[in-house]
């Protein structure tokens, strides 16, 4: 194996790094830089990571990652990432750098505010947003509607949502789709979904909610997810 990027040696960086046959973990406990994330990437660490956790202590002013840098070579290993307090911006990935995702999962960024959220991941099976704040959400249904798999969403307090005309609601196709929930998300206000296998909807404390569509069919909908 080659060297950790460099920073991942540092004392704190590092806390879990647990290898088991398919599975390598990884935690970091320190702020993360977008130089140490392209570093990462290119390393054989990267290549094998099948778990990455970043959950430094949190403060305001934390560095914000971009996934979907042009210098991140990808991490096609990768399963699952928790970002928790470190910052994001925007929440965007790709398949071509994560192609094997499932687990996506986004916990108050110190930045709160993102530029926009916009994903390509046809193996994701779970996403939850948590005290996020989206200034162009115009790829937010088609970047669900990309992920045929996805069984669960959660935001909470994911705001920004609001479309204001019924014409531009948000259309969501979740062909796989059990738990969809946008709690506390108190300006979404116009939603189209077609999730033939829902079984949960929650929409508690979504106060600007004004229509809700639920449709039996895709052509009802004159959209099909790009």
């Amino acid at each position: 194996r080659d060297a950790m990027p460099e920073g991942l040696g540092q004392r704190g960086a590092v806390r879990t790094l647990s290898s088991g046959q398919e599975e390598l973990r990884l935690a970091i406990r320190m702020p993360f830089t977008q130089e140490q994330l392209v570093a990462l990437s290119a390393s054989t660490l990267g290549r094998d990571v099948t778990s990455l956790e970043f959950r430094p202590e949190y403060e305001d002013y934390l560095p914000a990652l971009q996934f979907n840098d042009d210098d991140i070579r990808g991490f096609p290993s990768l399963t699952s990432l928790d970002v928790s307090a470190q910052g994001i911006n925007p929440i965007a990935f790709t398949k071509r750098q994560m192609p094997a995702l499932k687990h996506v999962c986004i916990d108050q960024p110190c930045n709160r505010t993102v530029a926009f959220v916009d994903f390509d991941l046809p193996e994701l099976v779970s996403l939850s947003l948590d005290f996020v704040t989206v200034d162009d959400t115009d790829a937010f249904g088609p970047s669900l509607s990309r992920s045929p798999k996805l069984e669960s969403f959660r935001g909470y307090k994911v705001w920004g949502l609001s479309v204001r005309r019924r014409s531009r609601a948000h259309v969501l196709v979740l062909p796989s789709c059990e738990d969809l929930s946008f709690y506390r998300s108190d300006d979404l206000d116009h939603l189209i979904l077609w999730a033939p296998r829902l079984k949960e909807l929650n929409l508690r404390a979504v106060y600007g909610i004004e229509s809700v569509r639920l449709v039996d069919r895709l052509d009802q909908l004159g959209f099909f997810p790009g």
